[in-house]
């Protein structure tokens, strides 16, 4: 008994160790890039901690101007760039709130409620780094409440970050019925057409 007992708590931590880990990781994008800023070919690296994904580095910007931008196979919408250029499409400022600008690391924190998202998925967030001539994407997840983030960008100094929220094109998210829904319509129209056809008996 005291083996097992051991044992599941061995298993419970090694889940615990292994969950936080993968909740509090810092995500790297990283790459050989040649700038053209006279810097030659260097090795850029940011990260973000936590983060789900990235895409990059890339050289040059990404184009905040536009309002929208394309990644993870997803289109996101401008909602704020700290270090410029302020809030868009109606996000309020201070959505995004950057530390550490003009340097090689610091925080950012995203406070969702000043975001002006589109569709079902509102708490959705991608964050760009803009460092030197190179930027890189991190898909964030949900953030549901004001959260900080640290970010870390080499070997030059950060430009600034810009938020982006998961677009939907305002239009509505159809919903997909549970198999219980599923379920109770199955036996409400078998026990129509059990009716229907006892009905037709009695006719014969």
């Amino acid at each position: 008994m005291g083996q097992l007992l051991r044992l599941a708590i061995f298993t419970l931590a090694v889940l615990g160790f292994g969950t936080s880990l993968a909740t509090a990781s810092p995500v790297v994008c990283e790459g050989d890039l040649d700038t053209g800023h006279g810097h030659h070919t260097k090795h850029y690296e940011g990260s973000i901690d936590p983060a789900v994904q990235c895409e990059g580095p890339f050289v040059g910007n990404d184009d905040y101007g536009s309002g929208y931008i394309d990644a993870f196979g997803f289109t996101w919408r401008a909602q704020d760039k700290d270090g410029g250029d302020g809030p868009q499409n109606g996000a309020a400022e201070g959505v995004l709130t950057l530390t550490g600008g003009g340097g090689n690391g610091g925080t950012f924190t995203i406070d969702p409620g000043d975001s002006n998202c589109e569709g079902e998925l509102c708490n959705l967030f991608l964050v760009v780094l803009k460092w030197d001539g190179a930027y890189g994407y991190w898909d964030i997840g949900e953030v549901t409440n004001t959260t900080q983030f640290d970010w870390i960008a080499t070997p030059y100094a950060l430009s600034h970050a810009s938020l982006y929220a998961r677009y939907e094109g305002g239009t509505e998210i159809e919903s997909v019925p549970e198999p219980g829904t599923l379920a109770l319509f199955a036996a409400g129209l078998g026990g129509v057409l059990l009716r229907r056809r006892r009905g037709t008996r009695r006719l014969e």
